[in-house]
């Protein structure tokens, strides 16, 4: 091989191993993995000043493409049971359905309730990107595929 030929090689050795350590830091690394039936945790701490939160909600979606038979199941994940820690501090706990589709999930919103009126706190905004949850979930569905549609008069 020639000097200029190696230099190509090593050039494109070294691409690689940057689009390779590219794909690697897209990938999502979930904190927990839990399954149906087993909960979900979600401890919101507030800052201080403003009013107590006296009830509230967290929102789950799926960041990853769908399992093969699962494509009708759901792919958000609501923590509604409520429970106030303290005047700063709430804990929002989901329960997994069987019908919840495997997958990594991330918060993407967080909702607070206090004198009859609601605030939506956004992932990214009003708080930092959680990390992952991965749902496993082996149930399945399996829907036939559509053999022909007519349409007539």
């Amino acid at each position: 091989m020639t000097n200029f030929q190696n230099k190509i090689v090593r050039v494109c050795s070294l691409l690689l191993m940057v689009v390779a350590l590219g794909a690697a830091a897209d990938e999502i690394t979930p904190a927990i993995v839990v399954h149906p039936g087993e909960p979900v945790h979600v401890l919101v701490t507030f800052k201080e000043g403003g009013v107590s939160v006296e009830g509230g909600y967290a929102r789950f979606n799926i960041q990853t493409a769908v399992r093969d038979g699962q494509q009708s199941f759901s792919r958000q994940l609501t923590a509604d049971n409520f429970k106030k820690l303290s005047d700063r501090q709430v804990e929002i706990t989901a329960t997994v359905g069987d019908k919840t589709a495997s997958g990594d999930y991330r918060i993407d919103m967080i909702v607070g309730y206090s004198n009859g009126v609601s605030r939506t706190y956004t992932s990214g905004n009003d708080f930092e990107v959680t990390p992952a949850v991965r749902i496993e979930n082996p149930h399945r569905i399996d829907f036939p595929n559509i053999k022909d549609v007519k349409v007539s008069k």
